[in-house]
Order: C-alpha cells, then sequence, then structure tokens
C-alpha cells in the first residue's frame, strides 16, 4: 500500500498542461489522479490519521481548468469525513455528512451539459458512480443491522462497471459487506462475501485479512 501511495502521489503531482485544458491527458490528471491518493488511504483497512490524507487531497483547480471535476473532490471528502466520523462513534457527524454528500451528488446530477462542454462525461460518470457507492457505505455505517441492503446495490453497479477504467474505488463492494457481518459477529457470512469479492479483486490484501479474521472467529 505505501508503494502505490508513492506512486498515486507522483501521478498527482505532474503539472498540469495550462495550454491544454481540455486534453485527454489532463482531464486524466483533474479527474483521477488528483484524488487517487486519498481514495487510496481510505481503502485502507486500518484508516491513517486523517491529517494525512487531507494532506493528500487535491487543492482548488487553477483558473481554465473545467471545474465539474471538484465535484470528485467533493465527494471524497465527504465520504473522508463520514468514515472518520464513525471511527470516532460520533453517529451525527456521519448523518451530516452523507447529507453533504447527498448535496454535492444532486449538484453533479445537473451538470450533464457542463461536463459535454468540458469533454468529460465518462468522468463525470465515474464520480457519480463512486459517489453511489460511497453513499451505499455511508448508509450502512449509519444502519449497520441493514448493511447488506445498502450495500447489495453498490455491489451490483460496480460487478457491471465498464472496465475501459480502474474501477472508481480500489476494492471490492463485497468487502464493505463483509467487514460489516465481520463486525456483527455473522461470520459465515462474511466469509461467504470474501469469496465472492475474490472472484473479482483477485490476492485483494483487505479481503484477504478479513477472510482470515472471519474462518479464525468461527472456528
Amino acid at each position: 500500500m505505501s508503494k502505490a501511495n508513492a506512486v498515486a502521489a507522483r501521478a498527482a503531482s505532474v503539472p498540469l498542461d495550462k495550454k491544454h485544458p481540455l486534453a485527454p491527458g489532463t482531464l486524466l490528471q483533474i479527474w483521477e489522479a488528483r484524488t487517487l491518493p486519498a481514495r487510496l488511504m481510505l481503502a485502507r483497512p486500518d484508516l491513517p490519521a486523517q491529517a494525512l490524507v487531507l494532506k493528500a487531497s487535491p487543492g482548488p483547480l487553477p483558473k481554465g481548468f473545467p471545474d465539474l471535476s471538484n465535484g470528485m473532490a467533493a465527494v471524497v471528502t465527504q465520504y473522508m469525513g463520514a468514515c472518520y466520523s464513525a471511527r470516532q462513534g460520533r453517529p451525527g457527524a456521519v448523518a451530516s455528512a452523507f447529507d453533504k454528500l447527498s448535496g454535492v451528488l444532486r449538484l453533479l446530477m445537473d451538470g450533464a451539459d457542463a461536463a459535454r462542454r468540458q469533454m468529460s462525461v465518462s468522468y463525470w460518470a465515474r464520480c457519480l458512480q463512486m459517489g453511489s457507492l460511497y453513499s451505499s457505505e455511508i448508509r450502512s455505517l449509519m444502519f449497520p443491522d441493514s448493511a447488506s441492503v445498502w450495500m447489495s446495490e453498490a455491489i451490483g453497479s460496480q460487478r457491471f462497471s465498464s472496465l475501459l477504467l480502474p474501477p472508481v474505488v480500489p476494492y471490492p463492494a463485497e468487502w464493505k459487506l463483509a467487514r460489516a457481518y465481520l463486525k456483527a459477529g455473522k461470520y459465515r457470512e462474511c466469509a461467504d462475501m470474501c469469496e465472492q469479492a475474490l472472484k473479482r479483486f483477485p490476492n485483494h490484501a483487505g479481503v484477504l485479512d478479513t477472510l482470515k479474521q472471519a474462518r479464525a472467529a468461527g472456528k
């Protein structure tokens, strides 16, 4: 993971091409590379210190670049807030982050015309998909007893997403449900969900560790 974070940080630090703000390479940078370090850090089973994730989060874009891509950074920011609030046992703050994320997504849904003008339709759609996945995860944090309900849609949407670009979140959605099962003491369900996750993300370290824990606890 440290190597992945280092590579992502180098990708995010590549200077933007100010002469060609709508070039394919520039669009890839401002939509994907800018947020990749934070997305990778938030995908770790043991969340790093929030200050480190904030340091890895992107700053505002210079003038002249497609401002719609700021929506992706906003989605990641609200998800980050929900994750750390849940770890700190602050359900009110988790709910607040969910409301803010929902507001960001509503604004993004109205951005189809802007996405076309900025030649960013595919990235815009990926951002909406990421927001939907994160929304499901936050709901499962708010209502852990209903995690299977909230995560089933996220699992389905991720399974049928495009393979032309990497997954918008660097882990299988089944893993989040497996961890919810593990926390609830449902070890068999956890192991079954991990097995499903490994079919799409073979050798995913987090999934393998969760599976190991479930099998050990279920003995």
